[in-house]
């Protein structure tokens, strides 16, 4: 029997998850309602890794992937005069990390308009027509839940409007609302949000001569773990990424207006050399700047009633994994495969969803042991670059892949024959 189902939030996990929905054999009614006014053009570029690629393989959108990556070829280390110690060449999906960058780097915009994309091409080719069961609609989020009975949510729209569904699924993202309302309804703060340490800047700004032809991720570390960025290899624009610990002041910056968070990155950043004073003059002018404190999400269970939480909304790993994309996608499509498998059963669809699930989720949020913890001190940076130097001339990767290992997978992906997916 089709479902009438709610996805909250338009970016990978609820594009995603339509996806994998319009492939069931239930021919469920979906809606999917977005904030913004339309799809967010901003955002990092992200690398499809472990189980990504073969699940978008499995939807047939690895071809479109793949016409929209963005071929970065290596990732180097330079010091603060621009002086480059070494070089590591990018990672084969699935095979084991030879460095940061991998097979498949796309834009955030671009994998979400994948997503989308394909889940429209998928209902017209089986209905022949637009059909009326997916559909899109911006400029409007849900700000009300409420459980009727065990088997409806009422739901208020930021218009005014109201509906009801049989499914409600949160997927508005890290600070997501769906979250907030049922999980933390009567706290100041959200204590599932539990901070790494390291706060980020992101933002586009335009090539140098230099970067023109370059395709590659370049990163310059001081001690004390603060780090410059820039990703060379998108034929537009170089990304410019500015890490650092966090200290009180970063933590209060999603208060403040975006001029004042200039301000204080700028003041973290004036004196750090290499290319930083042409990076914070285009931060200036930038529209696209973009600053947070890098969390995960923890919540004891995703789902409560006929609402459920999915991908970063429910259990985020942090851009220190590495893996957010890829749970995104393993996320939506362990669910919209339970949803499938327990038919009418919801209730039991969304207990499996979390049992199938856990596991995963409780690895992917295992944050690297070495994760820049080497650099701390001006010591530790000096034997680190040396040592880096060294293992880049022999080609041996060895201290690369302890900063960011990816373990072997020991959790295996679920057969869900009820979706009706690409071997």
């Amino acid at each position: 029997m089709p479902l009438k189902i709610l996805i909250n939030g338009a970016g990978i996990a609820g594009t995603a998850l339509a996806n994998f929905l319009v492939r069931s054999k239930q021919g469920h009614d979906i809606t999917i309602v977005e904030r913004a006014s339309e799809f967010r053009t901003g955002g990092t570029q992200l690398d499809l890794k472990s189980y990504g690629a073969p699940l978008m393989k499995r939807l047939g959108l690895i071809d479109a992937v793949r016409a929209r990556s963005i071929h970065e070829t290596a990732m180097t280390f330079v010091d603060t005069k621009g002086r480059e110690w070494a070089r590591f060449n990018i990672n084969e999906a699935g095979k084991g990390y030879k460095a940061v960058t991998s097979e498949y780097e796309i834009m955030r915009a671009d994998l979400v308009a994948v997503l989308y994309e394909g889940s429209k091409a998928i209902v017209t080719k089986t209905s022949g027509k637009e059909s009326p069961r997916l559909r899109y609609l911006f400029g409007k989020h849900a700000i009300e839940l409420t459980q009727l009975d065990s088997s409806r949510v009422h739901v208020v729209f930021s218009d005014g409007s109201s509906d009801e569904y049989d499914v409600v699924v949160g997927a508005d993202g890290q600070n997501s609302l769906t979250r907030r309302i049922l999980w933390e309804p009567k706290k100041d703060c959200d204590s599932t949000l539990r901070d790494t340490g390291y706060s980020v800047a992101y933002f586009h700004m335009p090539k140098s001569e230099e970067e023109l032809n370059s395709t590659v991720f370049k990163s310059c570390l001081l001690p004390g773990l603060k780090v410059l960025s820039l990703r060379c290899a998108h034929k537009d624009f170089t990304q410019a990424m500015l890490t650092v610990s966090t200290t009180e002041e970063l933590k209060e910056l999603v208060k403040q207006p975006v001029e004042k968070q200039k301000d204080l990155w700028e003041t973290v950043y004036k004196d750090f050399g290499w290319e930083s004073k042409r990076v914070l003059a285009e931060m200036r002018t930038t529209d696209d700047f973009y600053s947070t404190s890098v969390a995960q999400v923890k919540v004891d269970t995703w789902s409560k009633g006929r609402v459920v939480l999915l991908g970063d909304a429910g259990y985020c790993p942090s851009v220190l994994t590495g893996l957010g994309t890829t749970a995104s996608l393993v996320g939506a499509y362990v669910l919209a495969g339970e949803l499938a498998r327990h038919g009418d059963n919801v209730g039991a669809a969304l207990e499996s969803y979390e049992t199938v699930l856990r596991p995963y989720v409780e690895k992917v949020q295992q944050l690297p042991p070495m994760n820049l913890a080497i650099f701390r001190s001006k010591l530790g940076l000096n034997i680190s670059y040396f040592v880096l130097a060294i293992l880049s001339k022999l080609k041996i990767d060895s201290l690369v892949n302890a900063l960011t290992k990816e373990k072997k997978e020991t959790w295996q992906l679920p057969e869900y024959p009820e979706l009706e997916l690409e071997d």
